[in-house]
């Protein structure tokens, strides 16, 4: 199975799981690699808990774990960073301070709100909201080089209230994602390819396949593949059915 390179755990705030619990469920999945990648997000809430990391007992869980289960499997230290208008210039420092294996950018919010909660949405046009949200991760996006794949390019997507009814990236956004996606290949990031949508009951996983076909068409050829577990039982969710696909469009996976 492919290594897991998007994992949450007890040391994000919205993980319950706790960080041992990831590491032998990889070992049981026979991956040779898992990557955590704990959420940062400077400056945004999520139900009134504070969206930052402790790296102090971050630094000591990982060197413990690497310590135990060495010969086992390799533990990576990464980080999934959220990035936005507000916190760029401090993200980009973050960064920079940290000596990180691996950097997920990501984007969680849209003019300072949470499209999670139903209330993001009310009197909204969906449409709009998916234009801007492309948007606004082109232009952040442009001055922020310090990652290493494009988290969940279509994030959005997972918290409409139509859900994917009607979603149609390569013709409602083309422009823009063509902007994204050439981007991501001039300055050599990966882009992600996130099962989580799968565990929730989508029959895609981020970004839409037709966003793969074109990042293949536009010459895009690196991949990672993460599941975006917060539990340990989703660690790993979807790899066999986005196999398929990433053989078909003969991508390369970082593992």
């Amino acid at each position: 199975m492919y290594s897991d390179f998007h994992v949450h755990s007890d040391l994000s705030f919205d993980s319950k799981e706790p960080t041992e619990n990831q590491v032998k469920r990889a070992i049981e999945l026979n991956m040779e690699k898992i990557c955590f990648t704990e959420h940062h997000d400077i400056g945004w809430y999520f139900e009134g808990n504070t969206s930052t990391i402790d790296m102090d007992k971050y630094n000591e869980t990982i060197s413990s774990l690497r310590e135990k289960y060495s010969g086992k499997i390799v533990i990576l230290q990464g980080i999934e960073i959220g990035i936005t208008k507000e916190n760029i210039s401090e993200a980009k420092e973050f960064i920079k301070n940290n000596n990180f294996d691996f950097v997920i950018g990501s984007f969680h919010e849209l003019n300072g709100e949470d499209p999670y909660y139903p209330g993001f949405w009310d009197g909204k046009s969906e449409a709009e909201i998916i234009d801007d949200y492309f948007n606004v991760t082109y232009e952040l996006l442009k001055d922020f080089i310090h990652v290493d794949t494009l988290g969940h390019l279509d994030y959005i997507v997972r918290y409409c209230p139509s859900r994917d009814a009607n979603y149609n990236p390569m013709v409602d956004q083309k422009e823009v994602i063509d902007n994204i996606l050439n981007l991501l290949i001039e300055r050599d990031i990966c882009l992600e390819i996130n099962t989580s949508n799968l565990a929730k009951g989508f029959d895609f996983a981020h970004p839409h396949p037709d966003i793969l076909k074109r990042y293949v068409e536009l010459g895009g050829k690196k991949v990672t593949i993460g599941s975006d577990a917060h539990q340990a039982d989703k660690l790993g969710y979807g790899f066999d059915d986005v196999k398929t696909l990433i053989e078909e469009l003969n991508l390369e996976v970082k593992q």
